[in-house]
């Protein structure tokens, strides 16, 4: 018996006779997620327009290669601000500025002592919390005509850019003290400047004044031991870098100031016609193997500052 197919679509589904003709299963994958899913389906870099570099360079590989680089980079930030700064969650802390002494008075047979109340007193210091960024982006057109090294170029200039920002706020705040207006409505001050912030006090005895200040200069062509010695007699006069605080106070030197630096011994001239020294400079194990008749006491200095490698220190 002859019949006659009619084809007809309802609904977008095609029908013969009538009778809706549904495609393979596991086809609608694209379209409802739905079936078996095959190779084809899988969203990653070789599904793109190409999957490699115009060296012949895996695109996947990179991608792990740059995460893997990037938690590292997180990990340990080899930078100097690693050794001068500290992470904040908070716009602003309370900072202690001075302990209020507290006086016993003389007790009586029946007498009760008058209460005291928190003997701390506190200033709102704020922190600057600016957010920065940057990012890459790449054409398929040019990552096919690419190799390895010009992706991996932009990567470690953007690596880069962060540990340059990072320093350069870093060392703004520190040789810039002019007070900054946080987006919160805070105060970010440098160090102690001569700006009307008196220091706490008294400590140890000694009471201080508005007009002190960590900015000082040695006024002379060449640095001697007696500048370093009264900079550190400043820093730790007011309570910074003490024995047993877990402060560690860090000498910034150009090259040529670093190596006249390393010749200071105790009980000799630090320059020519300059201060005696008082203190022995002790050479970090990174230092160049020498020979010296001196022999030293205590345990040798290490290398490293955390991330930082240095060359040595005083022997305090």
């Amino acid at each position: 018996m002859n019949t006659k197919q009619v084809y007809a679509k309802i609904g977008g589904v095609p029908t013969i006779d009538g009778i809706p003709v549904y495609p393979i299963f596991g086809a609608t994958a694209p379209v409802g997620r739905h079936g078996i899913l095959s190779s084809g389906d899988v969203i990653g870099p070789r599904n793109l327009l190409l999957s490699s570099l115009g060296d012949g360079f895996d695109l996947t590989t990179l991608w792990s290669e740059f995460q893997d680089l990037l938690d590292e980079w997180n990990t340990h930030r080899t930078s100097l601000a690693l050794l001068l700064r500290f992470p904040v969650t908070e716009p602003g802390s309370a900072v202690p500025q001075g302990i209020s002494g507290v006086q016993m008075e003389l007790a009586t047979e029946y007498g009760v002592p008058q209460s005291v109340g928190p003997p701390v007193e506190a200033v709102v210091l704020g922190y600057k919390r600016d957010d920065y960024g940057t990012r890459n982006a790449f054409s398929w057109r040019y990552l096919r005509s690419a190799s390895v090294e010009n992706v991996r170029a932009v990567m470690n200039s953007i690596l880069e850019a962060d540990n340059r920002l990072v320093n350069g706020l870093t060392m703004h705040r520190l040789f810039n003290p002019a007070p900054e207006h946080t987006g919160e409505g805070f105060t970010a001050y440098g160090l102690w400047s001569n700006d009307g912030m008196t220091p706490p006090s008294p400590f140890p005895g000694v009471e201080f004044s508005s007009t002190a200040t960590h900015y000082l200069t040695s006024e002379a062509a060449v640095i001697d031991s007696a500048d370093v010695e009264s900079l550190v007699g400043l820093v730790r006069g007011m309570g910074y870098g003490l024995a047993g605080s877990g402060q560690t106070l860090l000498l910034l030197c150009h090259p040529a100031e670093s190596e006249a630096v390393q010749t200071w011994r105790a009980g000799q001239p630090s320059r020519s016609g300059g201060r005696t020294a008082k203190h022995d400079f002790v050479a970090s194990a990174k230092a160049p193997p020498h020979y010296s008749p001196d022999v030293l006491v205590e345990q040798p200095v290490p290398g490293d500052l955390s991330v930082l490698r240095y060359s040595g220190r005083t022997a305090t």
